[in-house]
């Protein structure tokens, strides 16, 4: 009792006042009666625990084993003595010893652990009672402490010594869960390999009884099956046993919880295969059809998702190393109807896996069956009909691709980026109306979505004029829906770049390029050029005028940083023709225009033009070469012909004398004669009339090759107009008539019947003062 309290110094003196009663016992020379002789031989034994105990306690381990051994040689291989040894006494002993080993192993002595517990299974074993239900709880444990004892020190002999104690176990426990633990881990010890542990633990799936407990540790002994073996058959082997453990046991139990745990443990444990053979499939899908039809419906969401989840890491694996068949047989198996409570937004992310991958095995049956099978929300999902769009594609349904497209383009979650894929899909195909039709959807949406990440624009607008033009050729006529398709996606990409280069570009990588760079505007600008020129041969004057306004306009976004001094030039002189080409368009279209207002604002065009091209010629003279400015010169009369006329229909009559100096400078009769007509047919004030006549008559007269009739026929109005208001004009002109005819010019004389008209006049001018 004393011991039992740690009384260490009162039990001290106990046992001494003992020693000496046993010692006295022991020299009584008198042989007991057999019944006298066996209490002696019991007292003496307790007598040794509670000194062994005793002197363990006081930390004289010697002493204790001094102690041990004589009680062993006395009480337990003395066959006499032991025969006589109540077994209160001896499960006594043993459990002192017990103890004893237990707190050796605690102190990490592991080898005296097993020493001391290899004396307590000594002393209960049940052959020296005759019972083999003696002491049972102590036997295993005694038994259970020295196998994991002895295969911690790991010495031969102690493994051997394990494996002798767990056939003793075996024998007399077959059914508890401890027995099976402690034979899986002297497997491990011994290194018998993953099969030895896969037999040892089908044992143990068949031969416990299944409880919370049971079951977490047989799962969590396949994880240790499944590190057993890792480069050879350990998956394969801890799922095997897993499946056993499902069909044979889990599925009579009325355990769904059990079942799912252990069913999504499988999962995980196949997809550790690197092999995933059909073999594996195969079982996997057994597994399915056995769960379900055990559980009679589907796994709980938990589960299902859990599942779900594993099943697409493993086809994720499969679609990167491209082994899309593969990949079709996991998302098939992800969609059992095991897993039917997956919700319609991961079994619609699914089955988009599985049409994907069908698309690349080229199997489009495969793809829409897949399709046909899913959720009718999820069919109606953009990305859903992008891949039924390259289903199409590839099967050259152009219906059903059209049709793809305008649901992706006109559905409730239209998605640009889906767009965008749509068109990547139609250019790797190859069909121009499909091409066409994505990119015109997608340029459509881009002004009021965001485009997609990696989306470049200037390249979609490359693409669909160039597939414009692919169908337009030189001299043969074109539809006008045609040019002004084509027109059309040039200004969204003007309006586009225009929008580019409000916006700065934020970027943290160096080496990345604009969206719009001067090679894009460089682009632009020339294929909008040719088309102008194109469009004076073949189309339609309005055409020719829609381009060279975009050349304009492209040229005008060139980046200043990025254009060398050459470059600037050449773009003068690109732009310089496009205001030339803008100007004899908007002048003979006006020509044409019924409208009073559209033929006002394209007047006032053309003079936009000029005045640009003023600036261009004024800006590009110094450093062009004789004959460029001979050319540009040329040019440059003409338009101002054209802005004399654009004038005078705009009434901008203070103008009009300027320009007629601007012409004079060239000393060329035709331009002079055509603004003749032109304010002779004007409707130009009579201020304004009487000056530019006078000019043009002055400085036609300065050119040696004049024609002499038409200027009599200006000198006739312009003196008709003088006489009424203006004396001094008209007699300034009559003066200059006389120093006309009193020159010699041989065939080229003042006409005769002009000259009488203007006698006649002046004569009916002079009787008029006269009489007044």
């Amino acid at each position: 009792m004393f011991i039992d309290h740690h009384d260490v110094s009162l039990a001290e003196s106990v046992m001494s006042n003992g020693a000496k009663y046993i010692d006295d016992l022991s020299k009584n020379a008198t042989p007991l009666p057999a019944d006298e002789e066996g209490e002696r031989i019991n007292l003496e034994c307790e007598f040794l625990v509670q000194r062994i105990e005793l002197s363990f306690l006081q930390h004289n381990v010697n002493a204790a084993e001094l102690m041990c051994n004589n009680a062993m040689e006395r009480f337990s291989r003395d066959e006499s003595a032991a025969g006589r040894l109540e077994p209160r006494i001896r499960e006594s002993l043993g459990k002192v010893l017990y103890k004893i080993g237990k707190d050796m192993v605690k102190q990490a002595n592991l080898t005296a652990g097993v020493e001391w517990l290899a004396r307590a299974l000594e002393i209960v074993d049940p052959k020296h009672v005759g019972s083999e239900r003696f002491a049972p709880e102590l036997r295993f444990g005694v038994m259970q402490n020295l196998v994991q004892t002895s295969l911690k020190t790991g010495t031969p002999s102690d493994l051997r010594k394990a494996k002798e104690v767990m056939k003793v176990m075996v024998k007399e426990w077959p059914e508890k869960l401890n027995v099976h633990c402690l034979g899986l881990d002297i497997i491990v010890a011994q290194g018998l390999g993953a099969e030895a542990y896969h037999a040892a633990l089908m044992n143990m799936m068949t031969g416990v009884a299944l409880s919370e407990r049971s079951f977490k540790v047989i799962v969590g002994k396949c994880h240790v099956l499944l590190a057993q073996d890792l480069q050879g058959r350990g998956y394969r082997l801890a799922c095997n046993v897993l499946d056993h453990f499902m069909t044979e046991r889990l599925i009579l139990e009325d355990n769904q919880g059990w079942i799912e745990q252990a069913f999504v443990t499988r999962v995980w444990m196949i997809i550790q295969d690197p092999q995933l053979d059909e073999e594996v499939i195969q079982g996997l899908r057994q597994l399915c059809e056995a769960t379900a039809t055990k559980l009679a419906g589907p796994l709980s969401i938990s589960a299902t998702h859990a599942s779900q989840i594993l099943l697409w890491k493993v086809s994720d694996s499969l679609v990167t190393s491209g082994r899309w068949l593969e990949a079709i047989q996991w998302c098939r198996v992800a969609l059992h109807p095991i897993f039917g409570r997956s919700g319609e937004t991961n079994t619609g992310k699914i089955a988009r896996r599985l049409i994907h991958c069908a698309i690349e095995a080229q199997n489009y049956g495969a793809a829409q069956d897949a399709y046909k099978s899913m959720p009718e929300s999820c069919q109606e999902m953009g990305s859903t009909q992008f891949l039924l769009f390259k289903i199409a594609l590839r099967s050259l349904d152009l219906e059903t691709a059209k049709r793809c497209l305008d649901l992706v383009c006109n559905g409730p979650n239209r998605d640009i980026a889906i767009l965008y894929a749509c068109a990547l899909e139609a250019q790797s195909i190859g069909n121009k109306d499909i091409i066409l039709k994505v990119l015109s959807q997608l340029l459509e949406q881009a002004d009021t979505k965001t485009p997609p990440e990696g989306a470049h624009f200037p390249a979609i607008y490359r693409t669909m004029i160039r597939l414009i033009l692919s169908d337009i050729q030189d001299n043969k006529a074109v539809e006008d829906g045609n040019l002004d398709t084509l027109y059309s996606v040039f200004q969204k990409a003007l309006n586009n770049a225009k929008k580019s280069s409000k916006m700065p570009e934020v970027t943290t990588d160096e080496t990345s390029k604009p969206t719009w760079s001067t090679d894009e505007y460089d682009w632009f600008s020339r294929n909008s050029y040719n088309l102008a020129l194109r469009a004076l041969q073949h189309w339609p004057p309005r055409y020719a005028l829609h381009f060279s306004q975009l050349c304009i306009q492209f040229i005008k976004l060139y980046l200043v940083e990025t254009c060398s001094e050459e470059d600037f030039e050449n773009l003068d002189l690109r732009r310089s023709f496009c205001e030339y080409i803008c100007v004899s368009t908007c002048v003979a279209l006006a020509r044409e225009e019924k409208t009073m207002e559209d033929q006002l604002r394209l007047y006032g065009d053309a003079r936009s033009s000029i005045i640009n091209f003023r600036e261009i010629r004024e800006k590009l003279h110094p450093v062009l070469t004789e004959q460029s400015r001979k050319d540009f010169g040329e040019r440059y009369l003409g338009l101002l012909s054209h802005e004399f006329e654009a004038c005078v229909h705009l009434e901008l009559w203070d103008v009009l004398p300027g320009i007629v100096e601007e012409v004079a400078q060239f000393g060329q009769l035709q331009p002079l004669r055509r603004i003749g007509d032109m304010i002779l047919c004007g409707d130009a004030p009579t201020t304004t009339l009487l000056l530019v006549l006078e000019n043009l008559i002055n400085h036609t007269l300065q050119i040696e090759k004049h024609k002499i009739d038409k200027i009599a026929r200006w000198i006739r109005i312009l003196l008709q107009k003088s006489l009424q208001g203006d004396l001094d004009r008209g007699e300034r002109l009559v003066y200059q008539v006389l120093d006309i005819c009193k020159r010699p010019a041989v065939g080229n004389e003042y006409p005769q019947d002009e000259l009488e008209w203007i006698a006649a006049t002046l004569w009916n001018l002079g009787i008029d003062k006269n009489w007044y």
